[in-house]
């Protein structure tokens, strides 16, 4: 395992697109701006400066894997462990377009379902009007009443909303959380209204009922009294659970601490930043069966420059991961050699004949683009669908039945996620159904033709969505001086530590850390 300072450093790493600088608007001649001109992460093309290659790296490691388990695997997680979080101000827009159903279903197909959490900073004042809008809009938005410097709207959805997430986890397995007001704990039922129909409508597909989005953030943000502790969340909460009409343990929460938000800007275009790449890993690594446990394998030593863990299934190794960081191509490769059982161990042998490989692959640890998974992209800057393309690339390595050992390559800088078993390799997605490997996809021609949009600078500079005009807004910490297309664009900017991300997806399985 990773050092905690190590950890909290990844974490950090992760977390720094969120709390980026902002853009200023002022006044301008011009009416109009090229999208692309827009001074936000996602499209900034600088490119962070890589470390230098260490020298005296061991070219050769060996992964020794027993048959049965290991002792220190985390607890059994399904390959929907990682997912989306969409506030629940731009819902309704967000998850029904075709890109969004493209996403889910990439990942639905690889580790059997796909996780969305709906909440956020406007869940916390949010009204369900269960008579609907006088608008008919399923979201209404209105100027906030209170000082918080955030200004975040005060969300007014319907009925709407809900039936469609169950009808999306119709068309792709969807599991949702979905967060519930807290800000008026012990007053007008809203709450209570919140949690009957999500149940009702979701049913087995509401995973958890989230309580409070950020209240560490309540007193400076002045949505609470100026010096509202834990001990004021933990009476808030307690007074909470006795007015909800809940019996059974669907309450999760609070979240502290901003996560990460699928990757689109108003005018129809999307960019797939580094991150979601990630993710696709991780949900092929963790595959379908609902029963993966992962161990670090504490790979050379523990070298910082590279890590390993291994999948097991029921006390059969399945697969394995490996990660290179280091950015000097053809000069920093290294081999794994994994073995399970045999070697020094005294036990029966049980490595394969063969095993299947992809690869993770991209320039170096730092490039927004160019990135393929098994030989497959989702494109360029604004010039994604959700879908996959290009022919998959799947490598099968023959092993060394004498020395009973499998030579897996891993170049500098990739991940190779190997697959022990046939049986395994099926299970997470293999190479059925269309290009992007998933049974379902979502047509979404007005997407993929070339659009050159434009904005009114003066409404830019007012849609951060705190008055409705526009649909997309950012909501949390320093989100009033945010635009639409920060918010909106947060993920790409992140794409600079992509083996980092993929490193921290897979060491929180291990350790729990994000337990969904």
């Amino acid at each position: 395992m990773l050092k905690s300072s190590v950890i909290y450093t990844l974490l950090s790493s992760l977390a720094t697109p969120f709390a980026s600088a902002v853009t200023v608007y002022t006044s301008s001649p011009t009416t109009t701006a090229d999208l692309s001109l827009y001074t936000v992460a996602s499209n900034d093309q600088t490119i962070l400066q890589v470390p230098a290659a260490p020298q005296g790296l061991n070219p050769t490691v060996l992964a020794q894997l027993y048959d049965g388990g290991m002792a220190g695997m985390g607890n059994p997680v399904n390959g929907g462990f990682l997912g989306f979080s969409v506030e629940l101000s731009v819902a309704a827009m967000l998850i029904l377009r075709p890109e969004f159903l493209n996403y889910c279903a990439v990942l639905e197909s690889r580790g059997g379902s796909v996780t969305v959490r709906v909440g956020g900073n406007t869940q916390d004042k949010a009204i369900l009007a269960v008579d609907g809008n006088p608008s008919g809009k399923t979201i209404d938005k209105y100027k906030g009443t209170d000082a918080s410097p955030t200004e975040t709207p005060d969300v007014h959805f319907t009925l709407d909303l809900f039936y469609a997430m169950a009808s999306i986890s119709k068309l792709v397995k969807t599991n949702w959380f979905f967060g519930i007001p807290f800000i008026a704990v012990d007053s007008d039922g809203n709450a209570g209204l919140v949690v009957q129909y999500a149940k009702q409508i979701l049913g087995s597909n509401l995973l958890a009922l989230q309580l409070a989005n950020e209240p560490d953030l309540y007193g400076p943000h002045l949505k609470k009294q100026a010096d509202y502790s834990e001990q004021d969340f933990f009476t808030d909460t307690q007074t909470m659970i006795q007015k909800l009409p809940i019996t059974e343990p669907i309450l999760a929460g609070p979240s502290i601490c901003c996560m990460w938000d699928t990757n689109t800007v108003l005018y129809r275009q999307w960019t797939t930043g580094a991150v979601f790449y990630a993710n696709i890993v991780v949900a092929e690594a963790l595959g379908k069966s609902g029963v993966s446990q992962v161990i670090a394998l504490q790979l050379d030593n523990n070298n910082e420059n590279r890590a390993g863990y291994a999948i097991y299934e029921k006390g059969v190794a399945s697969r394995a991961v490996f990660v290179n960081y280091v950015s000097n191509p053809g000069a920093s490769d290294y081999t794994v050699q994994i073995a399970i059982g045999g070697q020094q161990t005294g036990l029966p042998s049980k490595t394969p004949t063969s095993v299947k490989v992809k690869y993770l692959r991209a320039d170096s640890v730092s490039v927004k683009y160019n990135i393929t998974w098994a030989g497959q992209t989702m494109g360029q800057q604004y010039a994604s669908d959700g879908r996959l393309y290009g022919d998959a690339e799947v490598t099968t390595i023959q092993c060394d039945t004498n020395a009973q050992l499998c030579d897996i390559p891993v170049p500098s800088p990739s991940v190779a996620l190997v697959f022990l078993t046939d049986e395994a390799y099926t299970n997470s997605g293999g190479l059925s159904g269309d290009a992007s490997g998933s049974t379902l996809t979502f047509a979404t021609t007005v997407t993929t033709g070339k659009v050159h949009a434009t904005i009114d600078l003066a409404a830019l500079s007012t849609s951060n969505g705190r008055n409705g005009s526009l649909p997309l807004g950012a909501t949390s910490k320093g989100g009033a001086l945010s635009s639409w297309s920060e918010q909106g664009v947060r993920l790409a900017g992140g794409a600079a530590q992509l083996w980092w991300s993929v490193a921290i997806t897979v060491l929180g399985v291990v350790g729990g850390a994000w337990m969904m």
